[in-house]
């Protein structure tokens, strides 16, 4: 199942607004720092598996 922009939001609890910089070239801070996408012409999904992987990968500090 692909996420739109918008549920990939919630899912992750972060704001839409943070999925497009991390997706948008003229945003030099936060590109390409973002979840891996699929573009389908304009539209843009993610899956769960990827929303996953991304924040697994942030994680930082504590005990593993």
């Amino acid at each position: 199942m692909y996420l739109t922009t918008k549920q990939a939001a919630h899912y992750l609890g972060v704001s839409t607004q943070l999925l497009y910089e991390t997706r948008s070239r003229n945003n030099k801070r936060y590109y390409n720092h973002g979840p891996r996408y699929i573009k389908l012409n304009n539209l843009v999904r993610y899956t769960r598996n990827d929303l996953d992987d991304w924040i697994n990968n942030r994680r930082s500090g504590g005990r593993k």
